[in-house]
């Protein structure tokens, strides 16, 4: 076979069609794909609609209003990904350009502002706490903050905005950071457990933060376990408020003050990780449950009823009855990253790049496909009222079910062109 360098564009369309067109314009043009003109004008418009397909893993993921968003992992540069549930379409994105991952998502009271903290490999000296104006998306997250632990590995907002922020770094005891958005300072507030080499949780309150140590990535030669601090905002001082029962677990995992109380979770070694709902007006009083996991995180509630995630699937603890049950759900949701209750819906999002709604005791979890959207073409993000999703129904003989709004996305380098024929 003969090649044909001047083969004319006719000849390719009859050979192969719009994709034999695409496959063979790169080797034969040296410039991008133009149509002569003719004249009766152009015969072919290409319009660049951007990439195809990216891989995109996530580390974390919060829902603001009727959004998740969703923090990048082992990505460089890290990027916040805002994922529309009742379109099902990545309508916004905003690029930190530091860090590998994002493992730290927390929103203020308002809904207004997006907070995430990034994990690096090393200190540079730049901002690892960002700033995004949900109220304007099309603009980029800010860098407001830097804290010398490298590492962010939780953040909490107390009501009044003020935000606090716990991770570490290797060799040296985690402190407890503060960030005040008003004078636009981040101060260290000292550091609880000296013998602690990693803080993987924060809540905070009008009046308390809480700072929760331990690692199993970085325990053992002495290293602190489990260890639960209350910090006392207006005295600057701190108490040990650990659950007797967690002090043997390698970690305190995850915090979520919902009401009058705070929820605890480790994660477990010998024993199975565990979760304690305390009262916050008398930290000593508590309930404490082992689960059948070895780690408890992504703590969020409803009504009495507090959900979470562990290694072996999710699940439910009534605070009323003490039982704690199964959530139901089909195939494997891998790792959770991410776990909210809008509207009396429970949202998940997957380490496998997914995201399933579901209303709780009343269907499984079941996927659905998601588009991408551009970001001008949507309101504010932060203006969005919590919705409670547009599931179809899915009644069946068995049993009456709503299905929930499960989502995958994939966000390739490889750009889409279409081509509109015009002659």
């Amino acid at each position: 076979m003969h090649d044909h360098p001047s083969m004319g564009r006719r000849q390719l369309l009859m050979a192969g069609g719009a994709l034999g067109l695409a496959a063979a314009a790169g080797p034969l043009l040296t410039a991008p794909a133009q149509a002569k003109a003719t004249t009766a004008g152009p015969c072919t418009t290409i319009t660049d609609l951007g990439p195809g397909i990216e891989q995109f893993a996530l580390m974390s993921a919060l829902q603001v209003g009727d959004t998740v968003y969703i923090g990048s992992r082992n990505l460089e540069p890290t990027r916040v990904l805002a994922f529309h549930l009742p379109t099902r379409k990545v309508v916004a994105q905003t690029v930190l350009g530091v860090g590998h991952s994002i493992q730290a998502l927390a929103v203020d009271s308002t809904g207004r502002y997006l907070y995430a903290g990034i994990l690096q490999k090393g200190d540079v000296g730049k901002p690892n706490l960002f700033r995004w104006d949900l109220a304007t998306p099309d603009k980029p997250a800010v860098g407001v903050g830097r804290t010398e632990d490298r590492d962010i590995r939780d953040l909490a907002v107390a009501p009044d905005g003020t935000v606090y922020a716990v991770g570490g770094i290797p060799g040296k005891a985690p402190a407890l950071w503060m960030y005040d958005p008003a004078t636009t300072k981040m101060t260290k507030l000292g550091v609880p457990d000296p013998g602690a080499t990693l803080a993987r949780a924060v809540a905070a309150t009008d009046t308390t933060v809480f700072f929760g140590a331990g690692s199993v990535l970085a325990g053992g030669d002495g290293a602190s376990k489990a260890s639960l601090y209350a910090y006392d905002r207006a005295a600057g001082t701190y108490r040990n408020v650990t659950p007797r029962e967690m002090e043997k677990d390698p970690s305190l995992r995850d915090l979520f003050v919902v009401g009058d109380r705070l929820v605890a979770s480790t994660s477990g070694s010998t024993e199975p990780a565990k979760l304690a709902v305390m009262d916050l007006a008398d930290l000593s009083s508590y309930s404490l449950t082992s689960t059948t996991g070895k780690v408890v995180k992504n703590l969020t509630a409803n009504a009495d009823t507090v959900y979470f995630a562990t290694d072996t699937g999710l699940h439910s603890y009534s605070r009323a009855t003490k039982v704690l049950s199964p959530v139901a759900f089909d195939g494997d949701l891998g790792e959770i990253w991410g776990l909210d209750v809008v509207g009396g819906k429970l949202t998940g999002v997957s380490g496998y790049g997914s995201a399933r709604s579901t209303r709780p005791r009343v269907g499984p979890w079941s996927p659905i496909s998601v588009r991408r959207a551009r970001p001008s073409s949507r309101r504010p993000l932060w203006a969005s009222p919590p919705t409670t999703g547009t599931c179809t129904s899915a009644a069946t003989t068995a049993s009456p079910a709503t299905t929930c709004a499960a989502a995958r996305w994939s966000t390739s380098g490889h750009p889409v062109r279409r081509r509109t024929p015009r002659c």
